[in-house]
Formats: C-alpha cells, structure tokens, sequence
C-alpha cells in the first residue's frame, strides 16, 4: 500500500510539473506572438491625414538641373489628402483639392506606402522615418531615387 502512494505521489509530482510546463510554454508563444505583431505594427491610423511636403529631393541620370528643380518646386507646393476610405487627394499649393482621385495602401511587413495614380499607375515608397507630425518616403527607381519629406497638418 505504501508503494502504490509513493507512486501515485510521484506520478502527480510528474503531472503537476509537465502542467506547469505547459502553462511557461503557453506564457512564452504568447508573449512572442505580442512581440511580433507589436513590431509589424499597421501604421495605416498614422499616415491618414494631410501631408504637407517640405523639401523633395530627387537625383538620377538623365534629367536636367531645370527638371529637377520644377519638380522640386512643383513637389513642394504639394499636399497630399491619405484619406481614412484609402482615397488619395492633392492640393497643388492652390488650397483646392484635385478632381482626380488615387488610391493609397500601406505594406506592414515590407514598410511600403503605395500610391495609386490610376491605370496601373502606382509608385511604391519606402517609410524611412514616421512619426505623429513627420514622415520622410524614399521611392528608388532603376535611374532615379526620390525622398519626399512631410509635415501633417492638422485640420
């Protein structure tokens, strides 16, 4: 009789420790799992807002010095509209919003806002740097790399 209690005493030692086990297991892949979604955090509410560029810099072969300051004086008049419903506006400096309506989407996993211009027209950008008032995009094509720096405005 004796026996047996040893044994069914160790065998419930034996249980206890593999639950206790289980449940450090359990805490750890869920801690991971809040980790890594934490890290791959949607910054979709971020960038909804009005962005006003403040300097855009654009550099590739091919292009002349008076395009590229066109474009620069041309990209810093621009405020862009990233709407909630994933509608892209603009206002080209004149405080009138565009007719024309894009498209906007954020990539979590790959860091990348998309602008869709319509008909297959879309330029990917990666986020260097995003924060509640400052966001700075770097497109690199195959012959030019642009980075557009932004303040947000608020409404």
């Amino acid at each position: 009789m004796c026996f047996e209690r040893v044994e069914y005493i160790q065998y419930y030692q034996t249980f206890i420790n593999k639950k206790e086990i289980f449940k450090v297991k359990k805490l750890i892949i869920i801690s991971l799992l809040l980790f890594i979604s934490c890290a791959q955090e949607d910054l979709t509410d971020k960038l909804t807002g009005k962005w006003k560029v403040t300097l855009a810099d654009i550099n590739g072969e091919g292009y002349s010095d008076l395009s590229i300051q066109s474009f620069k004086e041309s990209e810093e008049k621009t405020t862009y509209h990233l709407n909630a419903d994933k509608t892209l506006r603009f206002d080209l400096g004149t405080g009138d919003l565009q007719k024309f309506i894009g498209s906007w989407s954020y990539n979590p996993s790959r860091e990348v806002l998309s602008l869709g211009f319509g008909k297959g027209m879309n330029e990917n950008y990666k986020i260097e740097t995003l924060t509640e008032s400052e966001l700075v995009i770097k497109s690199t094509g195959r012959k030019e790399s642009v980075v557009l720096h932004f303040k947000k405005l608020t409404e």
